[in-house]
């Protein structure tokens, strides 16, 4: 799915565990006759009660901008890419609607824009979330499909608590280990 100045896109999804949310990955890339200068933005926000995104910018809890040196032109499923909301302490709960949105200031026709890999779905998606797409500034649309509805690729990471300090501990562990072993 392009992302450009006429179409921002958004993929809802339903928080599988409470914690911090430190990190997602999406399949995007530039297009083909992108700028060195063109960037995307990708930002995670609050739902409202019917499931869409909300539509103020401004909601965003956070936000970051990519620019399209750092991607590829080539969209693939296996090789997500990777952004680290972890300076963002965005804390989440289980059960909580999140939408993962992705907007450019690229122009609406033509290969600059950034695409975003989709796949169709049968009924209305996976039941965590789907695909929007935002036509006008005040209102976010679901992404219609063949039959049913469209999923944008994407993964998230809340670490169980205290998995960080548990992994470096067993990590300091080893080291002393290591140093104290004879060579």
């Amino acid at each position: 799915m392009q992302v450009n100045e006429a179409f921002p896109r958004a993929q809802t999804f339903t928080v599988g565990a409470s914690g911090t949310l430190t990190r997602i990955a999406i399949s995007l890339a530039r297009g083909g006759t992108s700028l060195d200068t063109d960037q995307v933005t990708i930002d995670v926000r609050p739902t409202d009660e019917s499931g869409a995104p909300l539509a103020d910018d401004g909601s965003a809890l956070a936000t970051v901008t990519i620019p399209a040196t750092q991607l590829t032109q080539l969209l693939d499923p296996e090789n997500l890419f990777e952004i680290d909301l972890s300076t963002f302490a965005l804390a989440v709960q289980s059960g909580e609607r999140l939408a993962i949105v992705a907007r450019a200031d690229v122009p609406f026709l033509g290969a600059r824009a950034f695409n975003w890999l989709a796949r169709i779905v049968t009924g209305e998606g996976h039941p965590g979330g789907i695909a929007w797409y935002r036509p006008t500034p005040e209102s976010w649309q679901l992404q219609p499909g063949l039959d049913g509805g469209v999923d944008l690729v994407f993964r998230t990471w809340v670490p169980e608590p205290g998995a960080l300090a548990s992994a470096l501990a067993a990590f300091g562990a080893l080291a002393v280990r290591r140093r104290l072993s004879p060579s």
